[in-house]
């Protein structure tokens, strides 16, 4: 199993409620269209990261992550999160379970 984890890290300024419009109107259901495994979205609660949103989705295999990422749905999604939220800066982390 494979674990998808994004921090998107948006300016101050951002209105988190625009956030969370775009996560449940258009990420969440481009998700699940697209395949997408379980997916968690969280605020981070830390004074000094305020708004700081990070995202947690699973994958059965790398290759089922590339291909999941290479649908249309996945692709609208993001560009469209870089067209509302330009300034928001974005990290991503892929982690491999380690199965007993």
């Amino acid at each position: 199993m494979i674990i998808e984890i994004f921090e998107h890290i948006f300016p101050e300024s951002t209105d988190r409620s625009t956030v969370e419009s775009w996560v449940n109107g258009e990420a969440k259901p481009n998700m699940a269209e697209a395949g997408y495994g379980l997916i968690r979205w969280c605020w981070v609660d830390a004074a000094e990261q305020p708004s700081t949103l990070i995202s947690i989705g699973e994958h059965e295999s790398p290759e089922r992550l590339k291909h999941v990422w290479q649908t249309k749905d996945m692709v609208a999604a993001r560009d469209q999160f870089y067209s509302l939220f330009p300034e928001a800066k974005v990290s991503r982390r892929i982690l491999r379970v380690i199965e007993e």
